[in-house]
């Protein structure tokens, strides 16, 4: 089977014939570089795998690639997509507008609705002073 490998030593990358290896759950492919060095590459735990931190191919595709990655809110991404970034800036302003429209329709209702406790509190004195000594 052939397989993708990085050697230190030489600092190439290369496409060699790999042996597939397995101790318990643990599984990896082997070669020997050219120089006579073992590699492998980690098939269960890829995380791991030294392929993707050392090889020169994979850091040029990550960066070949690193633009179209770029989320909101990262460094470059008002530089590179500035019509999405002008529409997000938009779309959040919005909701700003809507949110302290809501605050203030909330308030204004409170205003209206709201008791005050101490005219409460006199108005249920009166009533109960009604009840108990008939009048006022």
């Amino acid at each position: 089977m052939k397989v993708d490998f990085y050697c230190k030593n030489c600092e190439l990358d290369q496409t060699l014939s790999a042996a597939r290896c397995r101790n318990g759950s643990v599984k990896w492919f082997r070669a020997r570089c050219g120089c006579g060095k073992k590699l492998i590459r980690r098939i269960t735990d890829k995380s791991n795998d030294p392929y993707y931190y050392e090889s020169r191919n994979v850091k040029m595709d990550r960066e070949k690639h690193r633009r179209d990655l770029i989320q909101p809110g990262q460094e470059g991404f008002r530089t590179y997509y500035p019509e999405a970034q002008r529409k997000l800036e938009e779309a959040e302003e919005k909701l700003y507008k809507e949110e302290a429209r809501k605050e203030r329709e909330r308030d204004t209702l409170y205003k209206k609705h709201k008791h005050d406790d101490k005219e409460l509190v006199k108005k249920v004195i009166k009533k109960e002073m009604e009840i108990e000594y008939g009048g006022n």
